[in-house]
C-alpha cells in the first residue's frame, strides 16, 4: 500500500498511528513523506506484532496498526493536539519542549479566567508554572497533584481549544 516516498494524507495517518502505538525508540515526524524512519518504525511494528517484516504497510499492517491506535485511548488525543508525545508526568524543576506551549496555554487561560500571574515563555517548569496548574486543577475539578498528568493536559487543552472556537483568538 504504502511505500518509501509515497506523499500523500494517507501516509502522515499512518505515521500519527505510528507515533501513538510505538514505544518511541523511532521518531517518526507526520510530515506525509513515508521517509526512512517510517520504513524502520513499520519495520519494528511489524516485528513485534508478528508480521511479515517488510517495511511496507499492507492491509494486514494497515488494519492491525488502526486498531492499536484507536484503541490507545488519550495518547491519540495528545498526539493529535500536541504533535508529538509528551512524557508525563511533568514535575516542578524539570525542562521540557513541551513546557513552552503549556506555559503559554497555562497564561493564557490564567487570563481568560481573570487570575493575575507571573509566567513567562519558558521551557521550565517553574514555581509560577505550579501555581497555574494548582489554579488550573481547582477549575477542573482535578486532584492537586503538584504535577501535570495526561488527565490535567488534556482538560487544559480542551478547554483552550474551545475558547479559540467561541472567540475565533486567545488573547
Amino acid at each position: 500500500m504504502y511505500k518509501v516516498y509515497d506523499k500523500q494524507e494517507a501516509v502522515r495517518q499512518v505515521q500519527l498511528y505510528l507515533a501513538a502505538v510505538e514505544d518511541g525508540r523511532i521518531y517518526v515526524a507526520p510530515t506525509g513523506v513515508f521517509d526512512e524512519n517510517t520504513r524502520l518504525s513499520v519495520i519494528s511494528f511489524q516485528n513485534m506484532r508478528g508480521l511479515e517484516p517488510t517495511g511496507i504497510v499492507d492491509k494486514e499492517t494497515f488494519d492491525l496498526l488502526y486498531l492499536e491506535y484507536v484503541n490507545s485511548g488519550k495518547r491519540n488525543l495528545l498526539y493529535a493536539t500536541h504533535g508529538s508525545f509528551i512524557s508525563f508526568p511533568l514535575l516542578r524543576g524539570q525542562r521540557s519542549d513541551s513546557m513552552m506551549q503549556i506555559n503559554r496555554m497555562l497564561a493564557a487561560l490564567l487570563n481568560y479566567y481573570g487570575f493575575s500571574h507571573n509566567l513567562r515563555d519558558s521551557n521550565f517548569y517553574s514555581d509560577e508554572t505550579s501555581s497555574a496548574v494548582k489554579i488550573m486543577q481547582r477549575i477542573y475539578l482535578l486532584p492537586d497533584l503538584n504535577l501535570i498528568d495526561e488527565d490535567f493536559y488534556i482538560a487544559m487543552f480542551r478547554d483552550y481549544d474551545s475558547i479559540v472556537r467561541k472567540t475565533g483568538n486567545f488573547n
